[in-house]
């Protein structure tokens, strides 16, 4: 990629050689990319690429989400290789053969149950993918592969790996660190302790309900990497607001619809009492990128941890509308479930 640096730089600008470019690679990319940084979200200003010999979770991050803009919401692929390097796309059109191509085929409600299963059952054996797909009656769809190399510990008793308290995903070890790529999920210190049959690494600051704990990785499968990054990933906030609204009895009478149109919006809210809601979550680094795409559905439901960008996004599309004319609203997690249980409220002590 040195050549390509260069030739966004001014002349006589940037490393000489590859060799200063992975090492200014460890510093934050505004303290030596002569770019309009107030005109670009300023994470990316602030953001490392390298930290010793390892990309960091926040390169990961940007390139993910340039990695999945090529993915529109029907399926449909730009491959950009004529202005992205040759592993965006590559990953891009991986994601698009072995998960939407296969979708394309199915009805709203398989479409659904396919979906639903690729965001809570991330790996598994082989066997247990079969009871899954038979249980949630879901076609078998080409989404999952054997676990890399870097997210298992082999031992003399086997091999292991351990799933993501938040997504279930193997976490990669790397560096003397366990983490899971996503960022907003957990990071720990792990060593190998010297003893008599303590073969697995002992981590640090791993205390808690929530801790990771080790499985043996024999016969284990799980999702391709772009897949679980791209659908899987973004589709926790979905699914969780979804499990939510659906253990709430006054829609019994009513319907939710989970990526409704597949997927033309991720929650279709109809009550019983008439109102309805079509809702998009929202979990992107930079919510300008939102504009490139306008969603579809009018109220935008930002995860916890995208909170702040709340007041940013709502100014973002304070001049714009749906495609069918309607103003957009910006809400947090929290705003949006302390919205419903009003809206349920007043309408069952109207009645």
């Amino acid at each position: 990629m040195h050549g390509v640096v260069l030739s966004h730089l001014s002349p006589g600008l940037g490393p000489a050689t590859p060799a200063e470019l992975v090492d200014l690679l460890q510093q934050q990319l505004s303290s030596w990319i002569e770019l309009d940084w107030e005109a670009i979200d300023p994470n990316l200003g602030s953001l490392t690429v390298l930290h010793g010999d390892s990309i960091t979770d926040g390169a990961v991050e940007a390139g993910g989400e340039y990695v999945e803009a090529l993915l529109s919401v029907d399926g449909g692929f730009d491959n950009g290789s004529d202005w992205l390097p040759s592993w965006a796309w590559q990953t891009a059109e991986q994601v698009e053969r072995t998960f939407y191509r296969g979708m394309k085929s199915l009805s709203a409600a398989e479409y659904s149950r396919a979906r639903a299963m690729v965001i809570e059952v991330p790996c598994g054996t082989a066997s247990e993918l079969l009871t899954q797909y038979e249980e949630r009656q879901v076609s078998r769809v080409d989404a999952y592969e054997p676990i890399a190399r870097d997210r298992l510990h082999v031992s003399p008793s086997g091999s292991w790996f351990w799933p993501c308290p938040g997504c279930r995903y193997p976490m990669l070890l790397r560096g003397g660190w366990l983490r899971c790529e996503y960022p907003p999920h957990d990071v720990y210190r792990y060593s190998l302790a010297p003893g008599e049959g303590d073969e697995l690494p002992v981590l640090a600051g791993a205390a808690g309900r929530d801790r990771a704990e080790p499985r043996r990785a024999d016969g284990v499968l799980c999702l391709a990497w772009g897949i679980w990054r791209f659908i899987c990933c973004p589709g926790l906030a979905e699914v969780s607001l979804m499990r939510w609204l659906e253990a709430k009895k006054y829609f019994t009478s009513g319907r939710i619809v989970r990526w409704e149109n597949r997927d033309a919006w991720d929650i279709g809210i109809y009550s019983p009492d008439g109102w309805q809601l079509r809702v998009d979550v929202k979990d992107v680094a930079d919510p300008r990128r939102i504009l490139d795409r306008l969603p579809a559905g009018e109220t935008i439901v930002l995860p916890w941890h995208r909170a702040a960008q709340a007041r940013e996004l709502a100014g973002l599309l304070a001049s714009v509308t749906t495609p069918d004319g309607l103003p957009y609203e910006v809400l947090t997690d929290r705003q949006f479930r302390t919205k419903i249980s009003g809206l349920i409220k007043k309408a069952t002590a109207s009645r």
